[in-house]
């Protein structure tokens, strides 16, 4: 039977045979660094009932590449450290995206958000925060991909800049609307 419903955190961690893993239809919740350290996975398969992927789920494995499920809610930090994918899709159900989910990612060379995601676009290399079709907050400005001469003008819509949005990022100049009354560090 299909019982289990969640992966707890470091449920697997530092276990140097798994290779392959393919998940129950019925996993809503993998934990902390439930598969870091992980040496030899290659291969994950996550069902469509997953919400959450926890800090560093599957940092420091060998996949290079993963599909994230449809029904994905939530993603944490630093899921992807250190692993060799280089694309990922933000499913349409994100609502949040931790400030560092992408970092060490040193092989990724390409991040799109589904067109149907009402939380999340991406332009220029930045995921912002939409709501209604508007701007509302600048999420995390993506190193890797924002041109280093930018000269970012941010929207009279957003009213936030969150946590790290520009860690790491070299951007010549940004200009702030009016209306932001919230800039979190960095």
């Amino acid at each position: 039977a299909d019982t289990v419903t969640s992966i707890g955190d470091c449920a697997f961690m530092n276990m140097e045979d798994v290779v392959k893993v393919t998940l129950g239809n019925k996993v809503n919740y993998i934990g902390d660094m439930a598969f870091a350290n992980c040496k030899e996975l290659t291969e994950i398969t996550l069902p469509d009932t997953v919400k959450t992927i926890g800090n560093r789920a599957f940092a420091c494995t060998q996949l290079s590449e993963i599909t994230l499920p449809a029904n994905l809610e939530m993603i944490k930090d630093f899921v992807f450290q250190d692993t060799y994918i280089s694309e990922i899709v933000i499913p349409a159900k994100v609502k949040s995206i931790a400030p560092y989910t992408f970092a060490e990612m040193w092989y990724m060379n390409n991040l799109s958000i589904d067109e149907a995601n009402t939380t999340f676009v991406l332009e220029d290399g930045i995921i912002w925060r939409i709501s209604r079709g508007n701007k509302t907050a600048v999420v995390r400005a993506m190193e890797r991909f924002v041109d280093s001469n930018l000269e970012l003008v941010i929207p009279e819509t957003v009213t936030a800049i969150e946590n790290h949005a520009f860690a790491g990022c070299d951007i010549s100049s940004v200009t702030l609307g009016s209306k932001v009354s919230k800039l979190e560090p960095y």
